[in-house]
This record gives C-alpha cells, structure tokens and sequence, in this order.
C-alpha cells in the first residue's frame, strides 16, 4: 500500500481482521541467535531462539467493513510496490491465487481448522487428525503482539494475546465460536 510501519498500524490496525490456515508445512528449524538490543542507550546482547516454519502453505483471510480498504489491500497485494515479506525480511512472501472480494455472513461454529483468539470462553477444545500418517502438529498455543506501538527508537509490542494454530487437525470447540463460512472452511477473523 506504500504506507510506513506507524501509518500502517495506526490506519489500517482497528480496521481490518486476518485469519489463517496452515495449509502446509515441510517442518520446524530452530535456532539460536544474538539479538542486540537496540532500544536501549547500550547495545546489550541478548540470545533468543527462533521457531521457523519450513515451507509454509498458508490460506490467508482479510476482512472489514470497509469496502475501500479491502479494495486497496487487494490491489496492493496484487501489484505490490515493495516486496512483501512475513514477520522479519528472511521470511519472503509469495503471494499466489488471489480470490475475489466476496461478502461473507457471520455465523457460530464448533469446529475449525482456522486460528483462533484463545478467550476465557474458549478453552475448552479436542482434536480430531484430518489425514492419518501426514504431517501433523496438534493444537499449539502461541502468545503474539496484535499491535506495536511505532516510535523513532522502534516498535514495541503491545496488547499480547493467545492464538491457538494447528496442522492437519479439526480443532472442536465445547463453546461456539464466531467466524464466516468461507468456501468450505469455518474461518475465524482475530
């Protein structure tokens, strides 16, 4: 969209929700690197292991009420001005079938393979394996930044939330959640 980071957050962070199918994933690579901590007036090192995705196939839903930004996202992801990368620039984005905009009816489900928003109301759930003998890896509770608060000095993470991910597993919850049916998928927006 040829926004900074601080116009991106503060403009487009309250409007819009994302949702995300893990589709395919090869497996994990972890390793330990030497961060240095650039917001404070020393450089301290600090280690910090990574968890890297190894070929990842995601399925990604953006949805608002705002038709305009849906069209804007839509048109920037297709003719992108910069190169689109997930999370840190190591990780580049390939960006591949574009569906069409479509108006989708919220409705309750028990039961997805989409993430989720981990809330009080919902922490009860079981699994059920999609493929026997794929690649499976069962539900995984993840605590993750929704927003940064975007300074000269940096970012810095705000609003920590827990995100439950999986692969090749149906996640059925005992309470109902809310989301869209969207081809044939229970897809939850956070």
């Amino acid at each position: 969209m040829g926004l900074d980071e601080k116009d991106t957050e503060s403009i487009l962070g309250a409007k819009i929700k994302i949702g995300c199918v893990v589709l395919r994933l090869r497996g994990y690579l972890k390793e330990t690197v030497k961060m240095v901590n650039q917001k404070s007036n020393s450089y301290s090192s600090i280690p910090r292991t990574r968890k890297f995705l190894i070929d990842p196939l995601y399925r990604i839903f953006v949805g608002s009420e705002d038709k305009d930004i849906i069209e804007t996202i839509y048109n920037s992801v297709s003719f992108p001005q910069f190169t689109l990368y997930l999370g840190i620039s190591d990780c580049l984005a390939y960006v591949r079938n574009i569906s069409r905009i479509s108006d989708y009816e919220k409705l309750e489900f028990n039961n997805t393979e989409s993430m989720i928003c981990l809330t009080e109301d919902n922490l009860q759930y079981n699994t059920k394996i999609n493929k026997p003998n794929a690649l499976t890896i069962y539900p995984e509770v993840i605590v993750s930044p929704t927003s940064y608060d975007v300074t000269d000095m940096g970012r810095t993470p705000v609003n920590n939330k827990k995100f439950l991910t999986s692969l090749n597993c149906s996640v059925h919850f005992e309470a109902p959640l809310t989301g869209y049916r969207i081809e044939d998928k229970n897809i939850c927006l956070i």
